[in-house]
């Protein structure tokens, strides 16, 4: 999620996927530098888990194999007179 669009994230589309009953749901914030890891239950997400970037792997409770490193994620300071 980027700061101009994180209700769109955290809200609207978490509505949309809920309603369309997607049973796992990540979403990465730079700002805070954490994953949030929501899991559908009896048709509502719950938070499952929280992973920081640079120290831990995300896991996915769906797939039991999965597991994403973000140790190593290089990030960088976004501001909105760059060009990019």
């Amino acid at each position: 999620m980027s700061p101009g669009n994180s209700e769109d994230d955290t809200i609207k589309k978490k509505d949309i996927y809920e309603k369309f009953h997607v049973p796992e749901y990540w979403i990465s914030s730079p700002m805070s530098k954490k994953v949030y890891v929501y899991n559908l239950e009896n048709d509502r997400y719950k938070l499952e888990g929280e992973y920081k970037f640079l120290e831990e792997d995300i896991k996915s409770s769906r797939f039991e194999d999965l597991r994403i490193d973000i140790k190593n994620i290089d990030l960088f300071e976004y501001n909105e007179d760059d060009d990019i």
